[in-house]
C-alpha cells in the first residue's frame, strides 16, 4: 500500500466504537478528490434485517446495542 501512498487507520477493541468509526470515515471522505478511491474494510459484527426495499445491513461497533 505504501507504493500507492494509501493511508489507513486501524481501530481495535474499545477504539472501534461508533463515534470513532464515523469520525475516521468522515475524515477520509473529506480528503478524497476526483478519481480517488476509498476502501472501507470492516472485520467485525454486523446484522441484516429485511427492510422495505430488501435486506438492509448494519455494522455493529464495539459499543453497539440492539437499541442503536
Amino acid at each position: 500500500m505504501k507504493e500507492y501512498d494509501y493511508k489507513n487507520t486501524m481501530l481495535l477493541g474499545k477504539e472501534a466504537n461508533k463515534e470513532n468509526i464515523l469520525n475516521n470515515y468522515s475524515k477520509f471522505i473529506n480528503k478524497t478528490c476526483d478519481n480517488d478511491s476509498l476502501l472501507f474494510y470492516y472485520a467485525g459484527h454486523g446484522e441484516t434485517y429485511m427492510g422495505i426495499q430488501g435486506n438492509e445491513g448494519f455494522l455493529v461497533p464495539y459499543d453497539g446495542t440492539q437499541e442503536n
